[in-house]
């Protein structure tokens, strides 16, 4: 059973994010998929373990483990302790791979591109694009899809 607990879900990702091996290399290399793998095995949900983005986004957004959310009920969702992962494959990114990272607890951020509040993240991304507590526009140029692990609803 995957824990449910705001506290936990920060301390996870404040150790996950410190961890300086997820970080991209000098020459571009990104781990946005192994630091969330890290933050859900923690959390008790390591069934994603060895997949790229690509590989995790065909896997959440056709399983009945997770739940599409829009941001504005994620935002509430994550101050809960609710396991949340924003995700776009490759091709709606209109890059060579995905992007994924996990939601966290805090104020939301506003942007002013999406014209909407959006839910804070632990976002290991490019050089440049590593931070706790922004806000998904800050991680995503288009609004990311948001699954919630269903068995912490």
């Amino acid at each position: 059973m995957a824990i449910k607990d705001p506290k936990i879900l920060n301390e996870v990702q404040d150790s996950v994010f410190a961890n300086k091996s997820y970080w991209p290399t000098e020459d571009g290399v990104t781990f946005c998929n192994l630091a969330t793998q890290d933050v859900l095995k923690q959390l008790g949900y390591p069934y994603l373990f060895g997949m790229t983005a690509d590989e995790m986004y065909k896997t959440i957004s056709t399983s009945k483990e997770w739940l599409i959310k829009p941001m504005k009920d994620a935002i509430e969702l994550v101050q809960e302790g609710t396991i949340l992962v924003a995700i776009l494959p490759s091709d709606k990114l209109g890059q060579s791979h995905g992007h994924l990272n996990t939601c966290t607890p805090g104020s939301p951020d506003f942007s002013g591109k999406w014209d909407m509040k959006t839910v804070l993240c632990m976002n290991i991304g490019r050089v440049g694009t590593c931070f706790r507590q922004k806000g998904q526009n800050w991680a995503f140029q288009i609004q990311p899809e948001i699954y919630a692990l269903v068995d912490t609803l």
